[in-house]
């Protein structure tokens, strides 16, 4: 997996959109995906919202060349490094060329797309949908941003 780096300045961030809170962040190893596209570790989808996002990345496997998996956790841990975590779950589950993962830990406010380097889009193209989805994430809207990555990778 190649390497590109999103930072959405965690603490600043944080302070500026009023999202921290008392209770302590959830640390999260990497973890093996569920069976659907999206893992909620951290618990911030509703159903609704979960079969909504469901819907959308199997439109985009059905009209495309590429799926996209989802993790949201409340943080990232061991490693701690946004790209590595991600990095080690596609390659734990053995996610090819054209499939693409997008980890967001919530708490953290921090996410990337890990991408395999032979794959159809450039690390120019995924870096410029990290930078179209980080606002959204960074208001806390996880299925604009889930929705958006998906429109923008189809």
């Amino acid at each position: 997996m190649t390497k590109r780096w999103l930072t959405l300045g965690a603490v600043v961030l944080a302070v500026a959109t009023g999202a921290l809170s008392a209770s302590a962040a959830s640390a999260t190893d990497p973890l093996t995906l569920d069976s659907g596209y999206v893992t909620d570790q951290a618990d911030v989808l509703s159903p609704a919202e979960e079969e909504q996002v469901e819907s959308r990345l199997q439109e985009l496997t059905d009209n495309s060349s590429a799926d996209l998996f989802v993790v949201l956790v409340d943080d990232f841990t061991d490693p701690s490094d946004s790209v590595d975590w991600a990095d080690q779950v596609a390659n734990d589950n053995r996610l090819g060329p054209d499939q693409y993962l997008l980890a967001i830990a919530v708490d953290g406010r921090s996410l990337y797309i890990s991408a395999d380097s032979s794959g159809p889009l450039s690390d120019g193209r995924i870096a410029a949908i990290e930078d179209a989805i980080a606002p959204l994430a960074g208001d806390g809207d996880w299925v604009g941003a889930i929705t958006l990555a998906a429109d923008e990778i189809q």
